[in-house]
């Protein structure tokens, strides 16, 4: 008989909650990136509320998070804002990202600037 390892399991269905998990020192991340995030991110991680949101009933992370690169090229001058999540992407000199932000499979040109809370993906067709 084989036994697997403890596992846990993470529900990260909305923007929030992949900001949350991916910007402060949660569980998931710890567990998921192991040590190399100790001393990057907010820590403790900030009390989570339980309130409406846009996207409906949900748990929520009040305070600075830290802004999260997955496989991306970004230039040294790039500025990523708090709690702000770039993954597959490409951020060219002088671009600029406000805070709580998702942006999935993006090339932004040199100079851009996208505002705070927005969501923004690209699907190849």
């Amino acid at each position: 008989v084989a036994f697997p390892p403890a596992s846990r399991f993470w529900h990260i269905g909305t923007i929030p909650e992949i900001l949350d998990h991916f910007c402060y020192r949660t569980s998931f991340l710890l567990e998921a990136a192991g040590a190399e995030t100790k001393g990057t991110l907010p820590t403790p991680a900030p009390d989570m509320t339980f309130e409406v949101g846009s996207q409906g009933l949900g748990f929520y992370v009040k305070g600075e998070g830290a802004a999260c690169r997955i496989c991306s090229r970004v230039a040294l001058d790039v500025s990523l804002g708090a709690r702000c999540v770039l993954e597959f992407s490409t951020a060219h000199p002088g671009v600029n990202v406000g805070d709580n932000c998702f942006l999935s499979s993006v090339t932004l040109p040199k100079d851009t600037h996208i505002p705070g809370g927005i969501f923004l993906q690209t699907l190849a067709l």
